[in-house]
């Protein structure tokens, strides 16, 4: 797949809510996700702070709003 064993964390998850919500989302585009995903939370957590701070919990919950938007649009 090319990817490493956090961003295949991450790709679990996200190919699990795309069944969960019964919408196909394109291989190609999960792989490229889960990779901005591991990015956004690398750069983010290098914070101590990261799970306190609403700027960053901002961020990461729009990656995940943005699969959501996909299956209804």
């Amino acid at each position: 797949m090319g990817i490493d064993f956090e961003e295949k964390a991450f790709y679990d998850i996200l190919k699990s809510i795309s069944i969960k919500y019964d919408f196909a989302y394109p291989e190609d585009k999960l792989i490229a996700l889960d990779k901005e995903v591991k990015r956004v939370v690398d750069e983010k957590s290098k914070y101590t702070d990261w799970n306190i701070r609403v700027d960053i919990k901002a961020e990461l919950k729009e990656i995940f709003e943005q699969a959501d938007n996909f299956k209804k649009y």
